[in-house]
């Protein structure tokens, strides 16, 4: 089930699924018909859309503001009736909807906020109405952020009815026993933001419930990420997985952390992933903490789920635990698919033969947003080209599904190469390039601005001398020397972490960028791209000394003095109308910076030119001059 809240999401298709049909209304998906856009209808839009896409109920079988009335007993040992009117209910098949003794799922959904041990509007609610409702063994209570699923237990002797604690809500179909089947499929499949929402949640419970700091829990998030991977890649019984109130003992909760800490391991020891883990990771969750977070990521299978979905999920909880840290910020999705598009990576090529295929950089890839994009945009490309037939939501799972993921795979380890200075984004870049199948080892760490600096020998003996190593054991210099060299890519997207807090100032490093330096605007003669300078100071100028108005005796003041000119300025001419007598400084009617000339070359022309004789006499008075004075010490 996913976490409820609405947020505005970046993908237009996912924006699709709560169009506004008018300003402040969106679409209802139950009743057809546009709704007041409000945080607690969003939240009811989403629980209604994972019923029925999630978890399989039909469209038809889902009724909101369903109102009931039943009897409790008050504290005096009276009965009251008491009305309610439930969010969102599941009906049996075919049944009518005017009787809730049908109804077999209820969903109680409250504003964003509420907490779930309130009195009144807690879990304690979901419980009462489970009560009322004889033919409703299971319902969720969320605020949109907190997901509580509760069993209604009944018979056995019990007196009243015992609810309890699952991880999920049983699906069309199923019951609280399927939960505990471990044969069950391996989850399903995210849609919207709920990928997203469960990440945060997984990442805030770690958070406050085991007392790490948030970048420890956001990496204890990311070793489990990989052990549902792994999980899922593997072929027989599911391990990443939680039975259906498994979690609400010692006893299970010792189980789970028994199968995750053995699944852990075999991650480590797994050779695709040797570049990530050292023997130091290990998850260090106590059993209760890592039983929750389990339940709530065991709920999706991640390989299955859309890729901008997991995007999305994944750049939530990377972004705001490491750029809030390092003072980096991520591009924006938006902007991300816009560049993609735009360069369009593999035009009309026939990707299916690997001599067109695209070689991709990102010298400064952060969490691998530009690479994932770029690798789905091939992909989408492939597929229309392998599948031409086929619907595009098809096509996706075509290419999962047969020998085309594998070409996929091998563009992804042939063509995409990410870089980044800090080893903590590599890591995440490769768990990124995971999610959205492979290419991961591709993500290099090192300062990319000082390649190929770090490397004193050519590629020839670097190529010799790493000839007997395997490339996973190469540094990570090496291998962009020796794979990914200069000049070797097609693309280049990037957004360079800049900054005044993270200067450049390495002159080895300034000295190999035409644009790393800080820049003057030329006075020269015409053609001059230099300041002015004396020849002898001058390097790889091509203008001869006679050329260079920083040599030539009959330069011209006005050059040096007016910054409204330029090399394409003129050459003064004394009996032009508007100049002044003395040539040496141009000044047509238009000027406006004589009175606040800082240059002495160019006082003699002010105080005698003829352009204007009412601003040359008030130049000439007292308070001009000591003006002037004062900005000629200051130049």
């Amino acid at each position: 089930m996913p976490d409820l809240t609405d947020t505005s999401t970046e993908d237009p298709e996912a924006q699709h699924d709560a169009t506004a049909s008018a300003e402040g209304q969106i679409y209802d998906t139950i009743t057809n018909e546009p709704v007041r856009d409000t945080p607690l209808e969003r939240v009811v839009q989403a629980v209604a859309r994972s019923l029925a896409e999630e978890y399989d109920f039909d469209h038809t079988q889902l009724q909101r503001d369903q109102r009931i009335a039943y009897e409790v007993f008050d504290e005096r040992g009276k009965t009251r009736t008491v009305r309610k009117t439930l969010s969102v209910v599941v009906y049996a098949e075919d049944a009518p909807h005017d009787d809730p003794a049908h109804i077999i799922r209820v969903c109680i959904v409250q504003p964003p906020g509420t907490k779930a041990n309130d009195a009144k509007r807690g879990v304690a609610l979901l419980e009462e109405t489970l009560g009322a409702l004889p033919g409703c063994e299971y319902g969720l209570w969320t605020n949109g952020t907190d997901l509580v699923f509760k069993q209604k237990l009944t018979g056995g002797g019990r007196l009243e009815p015992e609810y309890v604690d699952l991880y999920d809500l049983p699906g069309y179909g199923e019951s609280a026993a399927d939960l505990d089947r471990a044969d069950r499929r391996t989850g399903r499949i995210a849609t919207g933001d709920n990928l997203q929402r469960t990440f945060a949640r997984v990442h805030d419970y770690i958070y406050g419930n085991q007392g790490l700091k948030k970048d420890a829990a956001f990496w204890q998030v990311l070793n489990l990420i990989f052990c549902k991977i792994h999980d899922e890649r593997t072929t027989g019984q599911r391990r990443f997985w939680v039975k259906g109130t498994e979690r609400n003992t010692p006893e299970g909760q010792a189980a789970i952390a028994a199968r995750i800490r053995a699944l852990f391991d075999e991650v480590k020891r797994d050779p695709a992933y040797a570049s990530v883990f050292t023997e130091r990771d290990a998850i260090e969750l106590r059993d209760r903490v890592l039983a929750h977070a389990v339940g709530d990521l065991s709920r999706y299978t991640l390989l299955d789920t859309d890729g901008d979905v997991k995007g999305a999920a994944y750049e939530e909880i990377t972004s705001s635990m490491l750029k809030s840290q390092r003072g980096q910020f991520f591009t924006p999705t938006n902007v991300i698919r816009l560049m993609v598009e735009m360069l369009d990576p593999g035009s009309d090529a026939d990707l299916t033969d690997p001599a067109n295929w695209p070689r991709i950089l990102d010298p400064a890839c952060g969490s691998g947003r530009f690479l994932t994009y770029a690798l789905d945009h091939v992909r989408s490309k492939m597929a229309a080209q392998l599948f031409p037939d086929k619907h595009a939501l098809l096509r996706a799972r075509l290419m999962e599904k047969s020998d085309a993921g594998r070409l996929v795979h091998e563009f992804a380890s042939a063509c995409l190469y990410g870089i980044d200075f800090d080893p903590d984004l590599k890591r995440a870049a490769r768990m990124n390039m995971i999610l959205n199948n492979d290419g991961h080892g591709n993500i290099l760490s090192f300062n990319s601005l000082e390649f190929p600096l770090m490397l004193p020998k050519p590629p020839g003996e670097l190529r010799r001398e790493y000839a007997n190593l395997p490339r996973e054991e190469w540094p990570d210099p090496v291998r962009a020397r020796l794979d990914a060299d200069l000049g070797t890519f097609d693309f280049v997207f990037t957004n360079p972490p800049f900054g005044a807090k993270i200067p450049i100032d390495d002159p080895n490093i300034l000295r190999q960028f035409d644009l790393g330096h800080r820049w003057s605007r030329a006075m020269g003669a015409a053609g001059c791209a230099r300041p002015t300078c004396k020849p002898a100071s001058r390097r790889k100028c091509s203008l001869s000394s006679a050329a260079c108005s920083g040599s030539s005796p009959a330069r011209a003041a006005w050059r040096l003095s007016c910054p409204t000119a330029s090399s394409a300025t003129p050459t003064p001419n004394p009996s032009a109308p508007g100049s002044s007598p003395t040539a040496r400084c141009w000044r047509a009617w238009t000027c406006r910076w004589r009175r606040s000339c800082r240059r002495w070359a160019c006082r003699p022309a002010c105080s005698s030119c003829g352009a204007n004789p009412r601003r040359a006499e008030l130049w000439n008075t007292k308070r001009a001059a000591s003006r002037w004075t004062a900005a000629r010490r200051g130049n």
